[in-house]
């Protein structure tokens, strides 16, 4: 029930979104992940045709960058590539200490996505004739829309198009 506001900016090749949520974390690892307990700032970005980036900062000393590419198989699935790095404000020995811990949690955050991925597919699979329909929360899957027609047809994203909305939902 909280409620969570961003922005989301639509330029001509990509479509990036700004959380503005002072109490975001990443799972249950703050000790890890933000032991100053500072602000994160959390963006989210979409360049067309097929590549995702997501960034944590926590301060300067602590980050977890999340890049993946997709690329289409056939008109259901895909492979999806996925780069994930973190710098943590902790000593190196520590670091390659927790280095099975770390693989083990972001192995399993990116399997809750593929989860996610292979219901809203199913779904799909089992709406003959489903029409989408968008609610305001929907803007970035919008200009994500918006800015894969005009990849598709060969043109940057035209100037009237671009531009930042503020977002609104609840988690």
């Amino acid at each position: 029930g909280r409620r969570l506001r961003a922005s989301v900016e639509l330029k001509q090749q990509s479509v990036e979104v700004t959380y503005h949520d002072d109490g975001d974390k990443i799972g249950m690892l703050d000790w890890l992940t933000n032991p100053s307990r500072e602000p994160l700032r959390h963006t989210d970005h979409f360049y067309a045709p097929n590549v995702t980036r997501c960034d944590y900062h926590w301060g300067s000393r602590s980050s977890f960058l999340i890049i993946s590419q997709i690329t289409p198989l056939d008109t259901r699935r895909s492979r999806v590539y996925t780069y994930i790095a973190y710098r943590f404000a902790l000593p190196a020995a520590v670091l390659r200490a927790l280095k099975p811990l770390l693989h083990l949690y972001t192995h399993s955050v990116i399997q809750q996505d593929v989860r996610i991925m292979r219901a809203h597919r199913e779904g799909l699979d089992n709406a003959a004739g489903f029409t989408p329909s968008s609610v305001r929360a929907d803007v970035v899957h919008i200009a994500i829309g918006r800015l894969l027609a005009a990849a598709q047809r060969g043109e940057p994203l035209p100037d009237e198009q671009c531009g930042t909305k503020p977002m609104e939902f609840v988690i």
